[in-house]
């Protein structure tokens, strides 16, 4: 009789942990994200205009270790994230960049700057065969790894996010 209570309660404790721990991933990454919508206007809550949606998440040490330690986060985050603690990222700044077309966007990643600094095609460690860019029709998407040097994204300072001229400030997290 107590074999059955103790694996209920352990099963219990076990889902309720793992609950637990996917909300701290959510909470992560709306820590480490910033949304950018070039050529919109915002108005309260609603977006008018924008010829799409940017959205930049800083990969830290706390997300990656959130993202590995996860049973099933999201896998654009798994995917994307991967590069962090890897010889190309070292001693720079990581970044997940996700966009979308909501109308017709020639979009170009090099257009992107992040501490005032243009990416450069070197910056982007995406395979280049899966670089969505050029002519996006409406309803496009792509997403891509890229690093900063870190004076351009430095932890607990203020930074711009930019695509062409529409831009963002963001304060990357400390921890």
């Amino acid at each position: 009789m107590r074999k059955p209570i103790l694996f209920l309660a352990a099963m219990i404790l076990l889902v309720s942990a793992a609950a637990a721990f996917s909300a701290d991933l959510e909470t992560l990454v709306k820590e480490r994200s910033v949304t950018l919508y070039p050529e919109g206007q915002l108005l309260g809550d609603l977006v008018i205009g924008a010829r799409g949606k940017i959205l930049f998440v800083y990969v830290d040490k706390a997300l990656a270790h959130a993202v590995r330690g996860t049973e099933m986060p999201p896998e654009w985050l798994s995917w994307y994230s991967r590069y962090w603690g890897t010889d190309q990222a070292k001693g720079k700044a990581l970044f997940i960049i996700r966009y979308e077309a909501n109308k017709l966007w020639t979009f170009d990643p090099c257009d992107i700057s992040i501490g005032g600094r243009r990416l450069e095609r070197g910056d982007i460690l995406t395979d280049k065969a899966f670089i969505a860019e050029g002519d996006l029709p409406s309803g496009a998407e792509g997403i891509l790894s890229i690093v900063v040097p870190l004076e351009s994204a430095a932890p607990g300072k203020a930074t711009t996010m930019a695509y062409l001229e529409d831009s963002v400030e963001w304060t990357v997290p400390a921890k």
